[in-house]
């Protein structure tokens, strides 16, 4: 992992474009507290125009699947129906 001068700095472009870049989601940037970090496969696949994996920030998160209640009865209802078999 490596801190954003450090990631500049490798691939040889000033650290406010590297931010702009991680902004617009062209280079992929790991959170790590408040700051970001990079990773070197990020950099090189920058670097070599290939398509790294989706962006953290840019990525939608998955929708929990609903999975019903089951019907839950009051005690008394519960054994009236186990009586009556119901």
């Amino acid at each position: 992992m490596l801190n954003k001068r450090e990631a500049a700095a490798l691939i040889g472009m000033d650290a406010g474009t590297l931010d702009a870049l991680t902004a617009e989601g062209v280079i992929r940037a790991v959170p790590r507290g408040k700051r970001r970090a990079y990773t070197e496969r990020d950099l090189r696949c920058f670097l070599l125009g290939e398509v790294a994996a989706t962006p953290t920030h840019n990525r939608s998160k998955a929708r929990a699947t609903v999975v019903p209640k089951p019907q839950t009865y009051k005690f008394s209802e519960r054994s009236h129906r186990a009586r009556v078999g119901a």
